[in-house]
């Protein structure tokens, strides 16, 4: 939409270039759609004042975790940030083993962004399937693996992604530290488990069964003796005849 000053631009940030500057919108398919929101990092859903009851059914309003990027299940060199569940990516598409968002080819995302000289561009988000640069975001297809590429940077307005790698790795290493700190824990439940067997059941278990042993033993050297005693009196009470 053009523009002269922010009050010709209605639900948009503000006019720049003559155009009005939009959020980012994000659809799943051409049906679902959510907006974000820079300020906070939360994604709304789109709103239509004029059906108000399917506001109402499919906000997703104050779901600041949902996964916005997904990968195509053939570029193994791609991750998102980690999914545990289906709900957790934008996509309803977790590739749990790898905990990366894949893409959901039924539903390809599309998005719209605002370019650096003004107006908006859209298509298919990164990593989703094209024929063609037409079909992109980007204005990008990759002619081997036919997904969308990055941006070309000197037309389109993009966020620096380094920080968000980093953030990727730092997670990545936290789950790492955590799923290493869980082992230790089971480990040391699992030694201490032991040791209390060890003491409450092996050890009085073995001291019970020396101790019955010793009893026996007594008891046999003690029958033996009475048996050799009497053995003695008759050899001699025979003696005596």
């Amino acid at each position: 939409i053009s523009c002269v000053t922010n009050n010709d631009c209605p639900n948009a940030f503000s006019c720049k270039n003559n155009y009005c500057q939009y959020p980012t919108y994000y659809c799943l398919g051409h049906d679902s759609c959510i907006e974000e929101n820079k300020s906070n990092d939360v994604l709304y859903s789109i709103q239509d004042n004029t059906q108000p009851e399917i506001n109402e059914l499919n906000h997703i309003n104050t779901n600041s975790y949902i996964i916005i990027e997904s990968c195509h299940p053939n570029n193994y060199k791609c991750y998102t940030r980690p999914c545990f569940k289906d709900s957790d990516c934008f996509s309803n598409n977790c590739e749990v083993e790898s905990r990366r968002c894949l893409i959901n080819k039924e539903f390809p995302i599309y998005s719209c962004i605002n370019k650096e000289k003004g107006g908006m561009i859209c298509g298919k988000y990164l990593e989703e399937e094209c024929t063609d640069d037409n079909d992109c975001l980007t204005q990008q297809c990759d002619t081997q693996l036919h997904i969308c590429k990055k941006f070309n940077k000197d037309d389109i307005t993009i966020v620096d992604d380094n920080s968000f790698n980093n953030n990727i790795k730092n997670e990545k290493e936290q789950m790492k530290e955590k799923e290493l700190n869980d082992k230790e824990n089971v480990d040391s439940a699992i030694i201490f488990k032991e040791v209390l067997i060890l003491i409450f059941i092996i050890i009085p278990v073995f001291v019970l069964t020396q101790y019955l042993k010793s009893t026996k033993y007594v008891k046999n050297i003690k029958r033996n003796r009475k048996i050799f005693e009497y053995k003695k009196v008759l050899v001699e009470d025979l003696s005596n005849c």
